[in-house]
Formats: structure tokens, sequence, C-alpha cells
């Protein structure tokens, strides 16, 4: 809404024309054979047992209605005053918006995606990226960039949490977010999968184990938005019969807390980390694994005792640091390393809408118009005087 109302309406929401709902087709079970046959002698074992897979769950709309969804995707497309496509939503799974897509991709429509969250550009493996890129002609990134199609861009009003600039000397309010998974793996990628839920947990377990207790007086926990079945909340009711959670809105809750401590590679931290909240991140390194070009700038995480690898020193350093949380969070060697951080990850600054105008206004396939340096909050950047173009 804020990028619309920024643009003059110039950028508008997708009223989607597609609906995708299964019809009544035959399962073409011979096409479906071939393909796991061309899979078949292939030399890598998972390649094979995936290809096999393919014959089950390849969906119909990729296969036998596919030609029928790709007709009114493009009767749709050829309907709509579009000269550019924009979505953070590749990797959704929406049947209607991914035929969609490929219909304006078809008729050389621009398509610029932008990474969906916390993860990307960091995680060591992330398929949805990869994905995503190839469909683009442009990737739009939270300030990384790794290939020569990323381009970096403001987050969209990151000030959605208040700045901080004034900091508590002794912790009134330790918020824990947890995060979850499902019980069984449906993506591959640097996040805990089919069996190492029951280790994750333990972590969250053993972290307050550790804690003081004038830490666990103070320490508020906030449950994922929805549950997988886990069961991780029994322990938490048998060893806390009163502890406080917060379900409150995500913003709002961070907002209130002292100290926020975050156990996933996330866009939780970031937004944190963005708005100067103090933070604390507790990941395994065997399990969020990072890719060669950002182990230079997690390293600076750990070195301001800002990222933790075991639950015992995150609870150790939360503390020694609960009672004069001021003094470590405003070192200047903290601050430092949360500012190099967000401008690779979480670049936010004051004037975000008129760099997305400038990137807006060229949706040829030329390379956007984009700022060379990236400076601090409420930096100036000019804005293209041409007419801003309808997504």
């Amino acid at each position: 809404l804020k990028l619309c109302w920024a643009t003059g309406g110039n950028v508008s929401f997708l009223n989607m024309p597609v609906s995708y709902a299964p019809r009544e087709v035959s399962v073409d079970m011979e096409a479906r054979q071939r393909i796991a046959d061309a899979f078949s002698g292939n030399p890598d074992p998972v390649l094979r047992v995936l290809g096999g897979a393919l014959k089950h769950l390849m969906p119909r709309s990729l296969l036998e209605d596919h030609q029928f969804w790709m007709r009114e995707a493009e009767r749709a497309a050829r309907s709509m005053d579009v000269k550019a496509c924009f979505t953070s939503m590749m990797s959704s799974g929406n049947e209607g918006l991914t035929h969609l897509l490929a219909a304006h991709a078809k008729s050389g429509t621009p398509i610029f995606s932008m990474q969906h969250g916390g993860g990307y550009g960091s995680f060591r493996y992330i398929p949805e990226e990869v994905h995503e890129r190839k469909c683009s002609n442009r990737y739009l990134t939270f300030g990384w960039k790794d290939h020569a199609s990323d381009v970096p861009m403001p987050v969209i009003s990151s000030s959605v949490i208040k700045q901080r600039a004034i900091f508590r000397a002794k912790i009134k309010r330790l918020l824990f977010v947890s995060g979850d998974r499902p019980l069984f793996t449906h993506k591959i990628q640097s996040h805990p999968l089919t069996g190492e839920g029951r280790n994750y947990f333990m972590q969250q377990e053993l972290f307050y184990d550790i804690l003081s207790e004038d830490a666990r007086a103070v320490y508020v926990y906030r449950p994922y938005l929805e549950s997988y079945g886990h069961g991780h909340e029994r322990w938490h009711l048998r060893k806390t019969p009163g502890l406080c959670t917060d379900e409150r809105s995500f913003c709002d809750s961070l907002s209130r807390s002292d100290l926020v401590v975050f156990d996933q590679n996330a866009t939780g931290f970031l937004q944190t980390l963005s708005s100067n909240i103090p933070t604390v991140l507790l990941l395994d390194e065997m399990i969020w694994e990072v890719r060669d070009s950002a182990k230079e700038h997690f390293d600076t995480l750990k070195q301001a005792g800002i990222l933790h690898h075991g639950p015992a020193h995150a609870a150790k350093h939360v503390n020694r640091v609960c009672h004069d949380l001021d003094r470590w969070w405003s070192g200047s060697d903290v601050q430092s390393a949360r500012e190099r951080f967000c401008l690779r990850y979480f670049w936010s600054r004051g004037d975000w809408a008129s760099i997305w105008k400038t990137l807006l206004s060229d949706v040829s396939d030329r390379h956007p118009l984009v700022p060379e340096s990236r400076g601090s909050p409420g930096a100036s950047c000019a804005s293209s005087s041409s007419d801003l173009m309808r997504i």
C-alpha cells in the first residue's frame, strides 16, 4: 500500500484474473512415465529418485491441464494494461499467478521478482532463490548481490518497527521468538529438515535452562504463528506453568521488548537489527548453513556477540548483558557489525520510495537505474522524470 501511495497509484495490486481450480482431467500415465524414464539413466541417485517421484507428484496443471490454463492466462494477460510485473511470491505455489506470469513473460513483459523474506542471499542451499532468479528479467534483493541479474533495493518501508535509539540499562522484557517447521520436509533448504525438529526445539529448552533467575523473570515466549505438531509447547508448560506468552501483532511484540532472541535465520531478526532493537541470534551452524559469500558477514555478528551457535553460549551471553544492555548494544563494535550486516541483508533508507520510483520508471530489459552508493537512511536520491509505469 505504501508503494502504491508513494508512486501516485502507478503501481497497483494485481486483481487476479485467473483463479486456478483443478478440473476433472484424465491422468496421462504414459506421459508421466516418459518423465520418469528421462531421469532413469541419470548418474545422480537423488535425481533418479526425484524423477521417479515426479510421475506421481507432477501437478496436472503443469501436464495434462497445462494447455488449458496457459490459454486462460494468455487471454487474461492480453486484457491487462501492464508494462511490467513485480512479485515477491514467485514460489508461492499459486497456480493462477504462475501461469499468468508465464503468459506475460511469453509476450515479452519484463518480470521483476523480489526475495520473499529472510534466508535469501545467505542460505547455503535455497532452490526458491535459484528458480525465481531464472524466471525474472531482474531479481530484486534486500541489499545483497551474488549474480549479475541481482538488483539491490531498499526494503519497502522497513520502518514498520520504529528505529530505537534509547535502551534500558536493565532488561524488563526478554522476548524469545520461536520458529517451527512441518513434521515432514516439503522443500529442501538450509533449515531444519525431517528428523531434526526434536533437536531444534531441544536447543530452546537448553537455552531456557541456562538463563539466570533474573533473565527468566522477564522471559516471554512467542510461539510460531502455527503449530506443526512437534509438541514442543508441552515442555514449556511442564517447566514453567506460569510462562508468559505473546501472540499480539509481530511488530507490536518486538517494539515492546528490550532484547529479542531468534532461533531461525528468517525475516524477523533482520527487522530487529534494522530497527536497532537489541538482538541475539541462536543458530545451529550444522542446520542453518550459510553460503561462502555470507560467512564473513555472519562472522562479524558472531564477533559482536549477536550470533551464537550453541544454546549455552547464547544464554550465558544474555545473562551477562541483561543488567547492562546499553553498554553492550551501544558499543561501537556491535553497532558497526549491525550496520554492515543490514546494509547487505536488509538495506533501509528514508527515501526508499524515490529509489523504487527510479527502478519502476525503467521497465525495459536494460539495467534498472539504481544508485551506485548506499548511504545512510535519509540520504537523497534523484528520481526519474519519466512517467511511472503501471505494474
